[in-house]
């Protein structure tokens, strides 16, 4: 019923690579796939919404002409849905891409 997955786990191949022979079965395999699946998710939204508060930052700070610690304010503010309305996108191209920066953050922190 089961059919057994081999993985070589030898001494250095021709390329200068390492392989191990190791049988792994299904049930196993299964559960180190959810495992790694669980961290590769936390690693990916994790570095996702590091890059979208770096991009939201500079952004800010090249178009709306804020400086780099108001411009990190507004985007914390902004990302977590508390909007205080002190620091704001100002200037049109500034709100078109706001729209989707805004969306793509908050759907990534949700």
């Amino acid at each position: 019923m089961y059919q057994k997955i081999e993985v070589n786990f030898e001494e250095e191949d021709k390329q200068g690579g390492i392989q191990f022979q190791e049988k792994i079965g299904p049930p196993e395999l299964l559960k180190e796939v959810e495992t790694e699946k669980v961290k590769f998710k936390c690693v990916t939204v994790g570095m996702l919404l590091l890059l979208l508060v770096i991009v939201g930052t500079v952004f800010l700070c090249l178009v709306e002409n804020l400086e780099v610690m108001d411009a990190f304010y507004c985007v914390c503010s902004t990302i977590t849905t508390l909007g205080y309305g002190d620091e704001s996108f100002s200037t049109g191209g500034g709100r078109i891409c706001a729209v989707f920066w805004i969306l793509s953050s908050t759907i990534c922190l949700a």
